[in-house]
């Protein structure tokens, strides 16, 4: 006999996966959890995640990260370190490199643009254009 979760359609599993992962977004996220979850081996969950989500599960976590972690920013005074922890991240710095290569800021940043946006017209902290953001700074080569 085939367990339940076999039977379950692809958008119940996906669901399900998802809910997971919003609900313990804090936690460490194992893909093998995941697949565990789905019932499913590490290769075909990710490839399945893939083809239905449209990204891979590890590039789903972090932007699921990255997105409570703007939503904490807007709405609260919480220190940059808390977010970082409150969201998944070990430290600051970790939520700040990748915060930066998906938005092009720093958390930092981020805060303070929408900050000033909301208190120059009361507008939305999403308003704030991308062309106004700063620019991903690149990387310093080592000498030599």
């Amino acid at each position: 006999m085939r367990p339940q979760r076999a039977r379950e359609s692809e958008a119940t599993r996906l669901r399900r996966i998802r809910e997971h992962v919003a609900v313990n977004l804090a936690e460490e996220l194992r893909v093998a959890e995941l697949a565990a979850l789905a019932g499913m081996s590490v290769s075909g969950f990710a490839h399945w995640f893939r083809r239905c989500a449209g990204v891979s599960p590890h590039a789903y976590v972090l932007g699921a990260r990255i997105a409570l972690a703007k939503r904490l920013l807007e709405g609260s005074d919480r220190s940059l370190g808390s977010i970082a922890l409150a969201v998944g991240f070990s430290s600051q710095a970790c939520l700040n490199v990748r915060f930066r290569s998906c938005d092009g800021v720093t958390p930092g940043e981020y805060r303070a643009l929408r900050s000033r946006n909301a208190k120059d017209n009361g507008a939305s902290a999403s308003d704030v254009p991308a062309a106004s953001r700063a620019p991903a700074r690149t990387p310093r080569r080592p000498p030599g």
